[in-house]
């Protein structure tokens, strides 16, 4: 979504008073032009009906008035251009894939910081995934390695690691291709592929099952990315 857009946030939160406070943070984000606010999912749904322009919405797991999974996938069933950000007080593991299985775009945990949480309202608008440290911290530490993905990387190729790692930080197919030359159809495959081995329903949560096995790491991940700044400097002296 271009940055001239204004952005309205839907946020679906029984907590009356942690629903203010991230309507201020909110509303003070320069990207969006209104806030609307539902204690429960029937009201949630209410509103996106009443409110087709809403791109944004913040949906609160574990409450007692809205389950949150079966919340996001009715949103993203009736309206799926809508980013959905799933907001919680726990990072576990369930939680985060259940969410992201269900169709949300990126995970934040309640008393982050009002950088974090302007920061993940940011990214969704402009339809990038991003995890509050905390989010990340834990998935990071709860890596185990996995003796059914033991063998992977002796037998894939190479192409298909760097895919799997460009994957992890969310780039679409057309911007693999871009980054690396790989054809289009050859990323699209090994897309295809992985997320089915993995047994995992998108890109942003085959991205956290590899990183969770242990097959990937941080590091790798870094290591591309530098790759990826160096081609665009020197593509950028020519």
């Amino acid at each position: 979504m271009p940055s001239s857009i204004q952005a309205t946030v839907l946020i679906a939160d029984n907590d009356f008073i942690y629903r203010n406070y991230l309507e201020k943070i909110i509303r003070s984000i320069q990207a969006v032009s209104s806030v609307l606010k539902a204690e429960t999912a029937e009201q949630a749904l209410d509103l996106l009906s009443e409110n087709p322009a809403c791109s944004i919405a913040v949906i609160a797991c574990r409450t007692e008035k809205i389950n949150a999974a079966a919340l996001a996938r009715e949103i993203k069933i009736k309206y799926p251009n809508i980013n959905i950000i799933a907001l919680s007080y726990a990072a576990d593991y369930f939680t985060v894939i259940e969410m992201i299985e269900s169709g949300a775009l990126t995970f934040i945990v309640k008393g982050s910081t009002r950088s974090d949480y302007c920061e993940v309202v940011t990214s969704a608008i402009n339809n990038k995934a991003w995890f509050s440290p905390a989010v990340a911290q834990y998935i990071v530490h709860n890596i185990h390695h996995d003796n059914q993905y033991s063998t992977l990387k002796k037998s894939a190729s190479e192409d298909k690691f760097k895919i799997l790692r460009l994957v992890c930080m969310d780039l679409t197919s057309q911007e693999i291709y871009e980054k690396t030359g790989i054809k289009k159809r050859t990323v699209e495959g090994h897309r295809s592929d992985l997320i089915k081995e993995f047994n995992v329903r998108s890109p942003i949560g085959l991205g956290i099952e590899v990183i969770r096995r242990g097959i990937i790491n941080i590091d790798e991940i870094n290591t591309v990315k530098k790759e990826i700044l160096e081609k665009e400097k020197k593509k950028k002296k020519k």
